[in-house]
């Protein structure tokens, strides 16, 4: 069930940020973007890749978020897209 993307990811799947923090869930993720400096919000979200988008989609398995997050690349934008999303998957 699409609830179950709100769980910690398995050992070993954890997205790990060039800051060294480790998210392990869709609600982790949305606290760390929006803390990140612009710096390491650069490293992994840029014109060549989203690294956020393809561990939703890879890792966590929700294509409905991936699909959401692909050509965004703005730091604020990518943090409400999640936090709406987890609120959605909240009342399933």
């Amino acid at each position: 069930m699409d609830k179950e993307f709100l769980n910690e990811v398995e050992s070993g799947k954890e997205f790990y940020l060039k800051n060294g923090r480790i998210i392990r869930s869709l609600e982790e993720l949305a606290r760390e973007i929006k803390e990140l400096d612009m710096e390491t919000f650069l490293e992994h979200v840029n014109e060549e890749r989203n690294d956020f988008e393809n561990w939703v989609r890879d890792v966590i398995g929700d294509v409905v978020l991936a699909k959401r997050l692909e050509k965004v690349k703005r730091q604020t934008t990518i943090g409400k897209i999640i936090s709406g999303r987890i609120v959605e998957l909240s009342f399933l």
